[in-house]
Formats: structure tokens, C-alpha cells, sequence
């Protein structure tokens, strides 16, 4: 039986991200699959928080804008505040700032999970290196 269907392939590795038609891939015989009406699309995936972060800070220049993570931001909502990931600490925390560009440590299991800890982010990037090393000083217990 022929089914036609859309399947997204990403990156051109050729992983299956989904089927368009409710298709279960169990079902589907890889050798009978007809390629005839293949296409290529590219397309781009836009992150409006990305867009937010680089009006914020527009005035860096690339050295400073490269010791953040810039590709992997995501908004963080606390206590009724905004915070946009600049940096992953890769352990669930991350350095954040908010829409005044102050620069905080958002600790996932913590009690107070929010530390302003620069209070610019040009004052931030000024001290930091780009070593992640020299940031987890602010994810200790004792940090005041």
C-alpha cells in the first residue's frame, strides 16, 4: 500500500525528527520507499529571546560577545523577572542577565536561586576571561 507523507530529516544526517501524516515509522518498509519526489528546503529556526538578548547588548563588541553562549538562549522567569541564559554552566545553572543588563547566577537548587552578581554586564565581561572555572565561585554556598 502507498502512503505519501512528510518526513523531516535535520542537518542532513538523516535523523527522522517526525512524519506530517500520523504515519508510525514501525510501519514504514525502508526498502520500498519512493525517493522520486524528494525535495530539499532549508529553513531557519528563529529564536526570539536571541533577538531580545542581542538588542541588549548591540554596544559589545565581538571579543566580549564570544566569551558568552550566545546560540543556546532561553528566557527564565522568577518572582515576576525576566532573566535571558548568556552562559550554561552545564549543571542546570546559569549565568543570566535581565533586561537592565545586570549580570546574575541563577542556581537551580538553592534556596535563593537569584544573585545579582555584577551589576552590568560590560562590568561582568570586563573581570571574566571566557574561562568557565572563573564563574563557579558565584554557585558556591558560602558566596556573599
Amino acid at each position: 500500500m502507498f502512503v505519501p507523507c512528510e518526513v523531516l530529516f535535520v542537518g542532513g544526517l538523516g535523523n527522522m525528527i517526525c512524519f506530517e501524516d500520523a504515519v508510525e515509522a514501525k510501519f514504514l518498509d525502508s526498502k520500498k520507499i519512493d525517493l522520486e519526489s524528494i525535495f530539499e528546503e532549508e529553513f531557519i529556526i528563529q529564536n526570539p529571546d536571541k533577538d531580545v538578548v542581542d538588542s541588549l547588548l548591540k554596544d559589545l563588541n565581538q571579543s566580549k560577545r564570544e566569551k558568552l553562549d550566545l546560540d543556546n538562549i532561553f528566557p527564565v522567569e522568577l518572582s515576576g523577572v525576566e532573566y535571558f541564559s548568556v552562559f550554561d554552566m552545564e549543571d542546570g545553572d546559569y549565568i543570566a542577565i535581565d533586561k537592565m543588563k545586570s549580570v546574575f547566577r541563577l542556581k537551580h537548587d538553592s534556596d535563593f536561586p537569584v544573585k545579582k552578581i555584577f551589576q552590568s554586564i560590560d562590568d561582568f565581561l570586563n573581570r571574566f576571561s571566557g574561562d568557565k572555572e572563573e564563574l563557579e565561585r558565584f554557585f558556591q554556598d558560602d558566596f556573599d
